[in-house]
């Protein structure tokens, strides 16, 4: 695989995560909760991972009768099925489907996160 690629796991790690715990059969709000919440509450996010008023969030909306991640090893930078939109810093990043090619991220830093809950690397 060419390294510009990255690997599967840079662009279906959270796909694959979500389609693996639907067939183990965990309800849909635990697995959230795992990709999510759980996850910020790991890196001391304090201000993200949740849906609440005053906190960061970024949101997804998946069709889950149609959700497919279409994991492809050969080809990993292709969207997966089913899910329609993506809402990054509140702007509309995925649209149907499609790339809107919002910029509305950031990246954090590890000194901004440790910051927010006196963490040390």
């Amino acid at each position: 695989m060419p390294l510009e690629c990255g690997s599967p796991a840079t662009y279906e790690g959270m796909t694959v995560f979500f389609q693996t715990e639907r067939e183990k059969q965990v309800p849909v709000e635990v697995t959230v909760r795992k990709l999510t919440g759980n996850a910020a509450k790991e890196l001391g996010l304090c201000d993200r991972g949740l849906v609440k008023e005053g906190l960061a969030a970024d949101l997804l909306v998946i069709d889950l009768e149609h959700f497919d991640p279409k994991e492809n090893l050969a080809d990993p930078r292709h969207a997966p099925q089913g899910l329609d939109y993506v809402l990054v810093g509140g702007e509309i990043a995925v649209d149907h489907g499609v790339h809107t090619h919002v910029n509305q991220g950031q990246i954090l830093q590890a000194a901004q996160w440790q910051k927010m809950e006196g963490n040390e690397v």
